[in-house]
């Protein structure tokens, strides 16, 4: 039952949508200024820039592409290489000693056991 009530109200939205179109095209029709040309090409089109452009020739894939600098050479990337190692033992001076770290970590941990004991026990 809806759908046939409903099916009358979408013809009749369908038709008037069809007359405004119809409507903008005779006044289109009649503000054209004789130009064919301009009547093909959409607007929306012809102020698009950046797009593809159509030069009638299929491009030539046998050229062998250009690099856009120069590449590095053994020397240049040996020096680059020694200048990021030795930033890198700037940030790090010293090595890590593995068993102090992990004794000031099992202190840390002892501590925040205590911590934690104490505040669950005023509770």
């Amino acid at each position: 039952m809806t759908y046939r009530a409903g099916r009358h109200a979408f013809l009749a939205s369908r038709a008037a949508a069809a007359a405004t179109a119809l409507g903008m095209l005779a006044m289109a029709g009649c503000a054209s200024s004789g130009d064919t040309a301009d009547m093909m090409a959409p607007p929306a089109l012809a102020s698009r820039s950046g797009g593809p452009i159509d030069t009638g020739t299929y491009p030539n894939l046998n050229i062998a592409p250009k690099a856009a600098t120069a590449q590095f050479s053994d020397e240049e990337s040996q020096a680059k290489l020694a200048s990021l190692q030795a930033a890198r033992a700037r940030q790090s001076p010293g090595g890590v000693n593995t068993v102090a770290q992990k004794k000031r970590l099992q202190l840390l941990a002892d501590e925040n056991e205590a911590n934690t004991l104490k505040v669950i026990e005023s509770r």
